[in-house]
């Protein structure tokens, strides 16, 4: 069981800042996106969220994922298809194309962001990968401020992911907390320079699985002291959205995702 429960946490901790497709998880998305869109609204939206890149159609976003020592690990396109309000709440709908590190293997998967004004909400499906095996994800959305503020606070996330593999059934759950704007700052990467806000976060993560004891509980929880904390830290710009994330398993980087081109 130690090496079962082991393995969990750690494909768990990886998967924290990986953009590739998992489309199975994103069926409840899409499924609010269609119904949205079968009622949508001319009611205006408060505050000025209709001014960031990701509520803009036609827009389309560059990135590329690396792992902890930089290597190039995926490439990933967001284009802008679809923008409405519904009682003043401004949703996009988004088409989203992984690829592997030399452009091949491409798969697509769709989201939906939304901004009631004062907070922009993303799908934190987007983070997720595990298409190899059968999964199902709960997850509150992740929010971020559209006129944040050094010092501010912001909302916890959490998310729970239940999966079926060759050692079972399993449910997975992660807490993203302590959360707050550290500070604002200019950063650079091939799409440019931005200014933006960096708000770092504490992960933790709990897993259940069946047949577990008192034991292989400890064990658990004996792994994740030695990792240290996890953390993500994203770089954030109002006007735009994520510029750049990192996933830290204690002070190691994991994974680091970043901008790398706009076109509008």
């Amino acid at each position: 069981m130690m090496r079962k429960i082991s393995f969990a946490v750690l494909i768990f901790l990886a998967i924290g800042c990986n953009s590739q497709p998992k489309t199975e998880s994103m069926a409840k998305a899409n499924s609010l996106a269609e119904e949205n869109s079968a009622v949508q609204t001319k009611a205006p939206v408060k505050g000025g969220c209709g001014s960031t890149l990701v509520f803009k159609e036609g827009v389309v976003l560059l990135s590329e994922s690396f792992d902890g020592q930089g290597k190039l690990m995926g490439k990933h396109s967001t284009t802008i298809k679809k923008v409405y309000t519904e009682a003043g709440i401004l949703f996009s709908e988004m088409e989203v194309k992984n690829s592997d590190a030399n452009g091949k293997n491409e798969k697509t998967m769709t989201s939906v962001y939304k901004c009631d004004g004062g907070q922009i909400y993303i799908d934190l499906n987007n983070f997720m990968a595990n298409d190899k095996q059968k999964s199902k994800l709960e997850t509150s959305g992740l929010s971020f401020p559209y006129d944040p503020s050094v010092g501010d606070t912001i909302a916890d996330a959490n998310f729970s992911m239940k999966t079926t593999s060759s050692y079972g059934e399993r449910t997975i759950t992660s807490h993203i907390k302590e959360r707050k704007v550290e500070a604002k700052e200019s950063i650079t990467t091939a799409a440019g320079t931005f200014e933006c806000y960096r708000i770092s976060s504490v992960v933790s993560v709990d897993l259940d699985m069946p047949g577990m004891d008192a034991e292989d509980k400890r064990v658990m929880e004996n792994v994740k002291k030695q990792m240290g904390k996890n953390k993500m830290i994203f770089w954030y710009a109002p006007d735009i959205m994520i510029i750049k994330m990192e996933y830290y398993m204690g002070d190691k980087l994991l994974t680091r995702n970043e901008i790398t081109g706009i076109k509008k």
